[in-house]
């Protein structure tokens, strides 16, 4: 009896169990397929919002939106949403390259997407960059690459989307702008030359002027040089006159004192030795005035 019962028990038990488990299988889908869905619908509303950023001309939102849609789903259609955002961005290398990719999974839109690739690549050819103003004669390099002397008869045509170093450079004079151009688009560069070397300028500046005074007091003192000669010629005559005439008056007195002790002969004699000092002291008076006066003229003629 108790072997009947636990047979009926297990039948039961195994009868009860093959019904529960599938149920609990098929109420349960997989993980992985509800992991799946939740990323296409992440990926819809990123293409949908992708969408509304496009028609509000909002092309780098649009770009993130695309491609993080693509990178969730892998549908080869969001590389041509993703190349018309590059385009739009003036990124057309970018957007050739997307292109292309997108051609491999739709070879039968080659033409359509060709035609596009040749658009493309003529605005990479037609990317210009002018330059105005500056210094005639002045180097012109781009990216360490000289293109010329100012003024440049012609646009320059550079790469777009890539960072452009421009200088122009003069003796003692640099200017220098860093610049991206969109593809198929002309930038314009005025430039306005920056002293350099302005510190140096100011140094030559103050030594010129330094040397301007030195010529200046030299040519000044050879200016005073012939009147203060003379002067001092002068006061050598004025000397010269001074002794010449105070040996006069000592002749004149040894004169007067031997006529007095009887001996004309020798007052003779000094009379004559003084009247000598005195033609002596006249003639250099009269030379050390000569040159005064000369001196005087002189200096006040090369004021």
């Amino acid at each position: 009896m108790d072997n009947h019962r636990m047979a009926t028990f297990l039948q039961i038990f195994f009868m009860a169990a093959a019904l529960i488990f599938p149920a609990v299988s098929l109420a349960a889908p997989p993980r992985h397929g509800a992991h799946a869905g939740a990323k296409v619908e992440i990926a819809k509303n990123l293409y949908r919002a992708g969408k509304g950023f496009y028609k509000s001309r909002s092309y780098t939102e649009a770009l993130a939106s695309f491609q993080k849609a693509y990178a969730l789903s892998a549908k080869p259609e969001l590389l041509f949403n993703i190349a018309l955002c590059y385009e739009h961005l003036g990124k057309a290398q970018m957007a050739i390259s997307q292109l292309v990719q997108y051609l491999r999974h739709f070879p039968r839109e080659k033409q359509k997407v060709i035609a596009r690739i040749k658009n493309l690549k003529s605005m990479i050819r037609n990317t210009y960059l002018v330059i105005q103003g500056g210094i005639l004669g002045a180097r012109v390099v781009v990216n360490n690459t000289p293109r010329g002397t100012l003024p440049l008869g012609a646009p320059l045509q550079v790469a777009p989307n890539v960072p452009l170093r421009v200088e122009v450079i003069a003796r003692g004079m640099n200017y220098k702008k860093d610049l991206t151009i969109l593809a198929g688009e002309t930038a314009t560069v005025t430039v306005t030359m920056v002293n350099t070397s302005r510190g140096i300028e100011r140094r030559l500046i103050v030594l010129k002027r330094r040397a301007t005074v030195s010529r200046g007091t030299v040519a000044e003192g050879r200016r005073r040089l012939v009147p203060r000669i003379l002067w001092g010629v002068g006061a050598l005559f004025l000397v010269g006159g001074a002794t010449s005439g105070v040996m006069a008056l000592d002749r004149v007195a040894k004169a007067d004192d031997a006529l007095g002790a009887g001996d004309t002969s020798l007052s003779s004699s000094y009379e004559t030795q003084a009247r000598r000092y005195g033609y002596v002291a006249d003639g250099a008076f009269f030379l050390s005035l000569a040159s005064v006066v000369a001196g005087t003229i002189l200096y006040y003629l090369d004021e």
